[in-house]
């Protein structure tokens, strides 16, 4: 009798433990090959491009699409799962500064930025394809492969995916060194991006889902009372609901006990 009241037991505490308790105390129950662990999800609620209030300083540069090109033996061309199609293939091959924006049916997801020209920049995220779930080396920054396979997931879905851009001018600085006159042009990009991503988050209050990772020299203070906040509530939340199922759990120990002197 006690073994089975001790089965019972089990399957109690398993149920009570709910998929945020499991999710706080990190435990995976995916299999070592599931790639959506590296897939975010996109809130419904989040705000489109078309409501963007600085929509006009981007335009249109790709479209992200599956990659199912075959050669003429019927055989895939490339290992990757996703592809940039340009819009204008001058403006993606100039080697050029630029910040960009990715929309998820015309969610915006993330803000970016790079020093030498669009195409490299989607080169370096194509690069999220080499994850240890697709037998690779997962040799990749955990931004391009997050990036990566939530595109191809909601691609999957029916999705659009969109990158917009705006070419950034050159800033120059002139200075003398070695008694030399010197004229030089550093690079601005993420001075940009970062404020872009602060602007959103006055704007909006939130950040763009893909899109937490800014210059720290360029963080205000409404962004670190924002996260400290936000932290706060969290750590909050989850630990009421810890309390919540040990008090369940509390419950039902009693309920065996109980059970045991019964029998």
């Amino acid at each position: 009798m006690i073994n089975i009241l001790s089965v019972l037991l089990i399957i109690i505490i398993m149920q009570t433990l709910d998929k945020t308790l499991l999710g706080l105390i990190d435990l995976s129950l995916k299999d070592e090959n599931d790639v959506t662990k590296w897939v975010k999800n996109i809130p419904v609620n989040g705000v489109k491009f078309c409501n963007y209030y600085l929509k006009n300083d981007f335009k249109l540069v790709a479209n992200i699409e599956l990659d199912n090109d075959v050669d003429r033996n019927g055989e895939k061309k490339r290992s990757t799962v996703i592809k940039f199609v340009p819009i204008l293939e001058s403006e993606f091959i100039k080697d050029s500064e630029y910040i960009y924006l990715f929309t998820i049916d015309d969610i915006i997801v993330k803000f970016g930025g790079c020093r030498n020209g669009l195409k490299n920049r989607i080169g370096s995220y194509l690069c999220g394809h080499h994850v240890i779930e697709r037998g690779k080396s997962g040799k990749m920054s955990l931004t391009n492969a997050i990036v990566y396979h939530t595109f191809e997931d909601y691609l999957n879905r029916g999705k659009e995916v969109k990158m917009y851009a705006h070419e950034l001018e050159k800033v120059s600085v002139k200075t003398i060194i070695l008694g030399e006159k010197v004229e030089f042009f550093p690079q601005v990009y993420h001075v940009y991006e970062s404020k872009y991503i602060d602007s959103f988050l006055k704007k909006y209050g939130i950040y763009p889902v893909l899109s937490k990772n800014k210059d720290p020299k360029y963080v205000t203070n409404i962004e670190k009372i924002t996260s400290d906040s936000k932290n706060k509530k969290e750590v909050k939340q989850n630990l009421k609901k810890i309390m919540e199922s040990m008090e369940k759990m509390n419950i039902q120990m009693k309920l065996f006990k109980k059970e045991i002197k019964l029998s």
